[in-house]
């Protein structure tokens, strides 16, 4: 396995990631970071980007999803790329203080992040699972 806590993996029509994490936290930000790396992103690092955001808490599968939509749709409208995430518990929702830059290339698109064949497993190292987007 990578060191990264995520790795591509062949999809037949689309794009597909393993990712994994010691904790679900640590998980959801490996997700991101590995979206970035199939987006083919690059940072403008003279240009600092913060953002916070929510998502309802709920099944794993549906936060995971709701989380990377959102960081997705900052990526391409917004034009910011986070490197660094602080998770809070908030009144039903998890709060999202995020931190990076602004985005300078991206080499190809991501139309979706989706639910297909998405589940989680406990390994004895954490949390585990492959997310497929749609291109």
């Amino acid at each position: 396995m990578s060191p990264h806590g995520y790795e591509e993996v062949e999809h037949t029509a689309d794009l597909a990631l393993h990712v994994w994490g010691e904790e679900f936290y640590s998980l959801l930000d490996h997700s991101a970071q590995g979206m970035y790396h199939l987006l083919g992103i690059t940072m403008n690092h003279t240009f600092p980007a913060e953002w916070t955001f929510k998502i309802e808490e709920g099944p794993k599968e549906c936060m995971l999803v709701d989380f990377l939509s959102e960081v997705l749709y900052l990526c391409v409208d917004k034009k910011c790329i986070f490197n660094e995430f602080i998770f809070s518990k908030f009144d039903g929702n998890l709060q999202i203080n995020a931190t990076g830059f602004r985005m300078e290339s991206m080499k190809r698109m991501i139309k979706a992040v989706t639910f297909h064949n998405l589940e989680f497993k406990e390994t004895e190292f954490g949390l585990e699972t492959t997310i497929v987007f749609d291109v």
